[in-house]
């Protein structure tokens, strides 16, 4: 391995990109001894979920591989002593397909998937919009917010106002705003945790909607109407053909199912 300048500290940061290749190497330890980062990694089928470094330094290199001409290669063990001499496994060549970054410095949690043939892509409906109204709720101590605020607020902001309800006593009025203002919250938390790219399929947003931004609709991986949380981690940001394949198309129930072990991945309980 030393042939690529690889070595201990590479293996222990898990993110490798030679200098002479134009590919970035995953290394891959699912069950990590007690004096490594407790990084949560697994590789389910064609599937890896992983974390990336603690310091985000080289997240964009798995975001934008594509568009950076990077191959991204997967070595894999399920723990240290596995193989012969530490080795690791290679598993080929994976895509991107989302991610969520939550608070700063918390690693921040990928889907990968292995490379296979491209297949086709159902028609994106083009009477599917997003129609929410532009009035501002109440934050959980009955502070007014700006109708703007959903907008440009920080994920991790987003995600504290999404969770946060009002003490005991407070009024109904209170109470019915605030759970207005947690909906737009989640909403715009798990668009902007996306990053423009659909959280089911891996494929960029679509196109951009009437602001600029990637277009990105919630997914309740349980309705609401059924008795579904409305909260970060049972909520998915994904494209409108995915949104209507979870919601009508044949293989609706095993699509959603793949969305829920997703978004458990993205966004595991506290």
């Amino acid at each position: 391995m030393s042939l690529f300048g690889i070595a201990d500290a590479t293996i222990r940061n898990g993110i490798f990109k030679p200098k002479t290749l134009e590919s970035v190497w995953l290394f891959i330890t699912e069950q990590k001894t007690s004096d490594r980062t407790q990084y949560q990694d697994q590789l389910t089928g064609d599937v890896l979920y992983m974390e990336g470094q603690t310091a985000r330094r080289t997240d964009r290199m798995v975001i934008d591989h594509k568009a950076l001409g990077l191959e991204l290669l997967v070595f894999h063990r399920k723990r240290r002593l596995e193989y012969a001499k530490h080795g690791f496994r290679y598993e080929g060549s994976f895509q991107y397909e989302s991610h969520r970054a939550t608070d700063p410095g918390r690693p921040t949690k990928f889907v990968l998937r292995k490379q296979r043939a491209s297949g086709a892509t159902l028609d994106v409906p083009p009477d599917w919009v997003d129609n929410q109204p532009e009035v501002g709720g109440l934050t959980a101590v009955g502070e007014p917010v700006a109708p703007n605020w959903y907008g440009h607020a920080r994920p991790e902001d987003l995600r504290r106002a999404a969770t946060e309800t009002p003490p005991p006593g407070a009024t109904k009025t209170v109470v019915a705003r605030n759970e207005y203002h947690r909906r737009r919250a989640v909403a715009a938390y798990v668009k902007a945790s996306a990053g423009g790219r659909c959280e089911a399929c891996g494929l960029a947003a679509p196109f951009a909607d009437s602001a600029g931004a990637p277009f990105l609709e919630t997914h309740h991986t349980t309705r609401v109407a059924d008795g579904g949380p409305d909260d970060p981690q049972h909520v998915a940001g994904i494209c409108p053909n995915c949104h209507r394949r979870a919601h009508y198309s044949a293989d609706s129930l095993d699509f959603n199912a793949h969305i829920k072990v997703v978004v458990q991945h993205l966004e595991p309980p506290e």
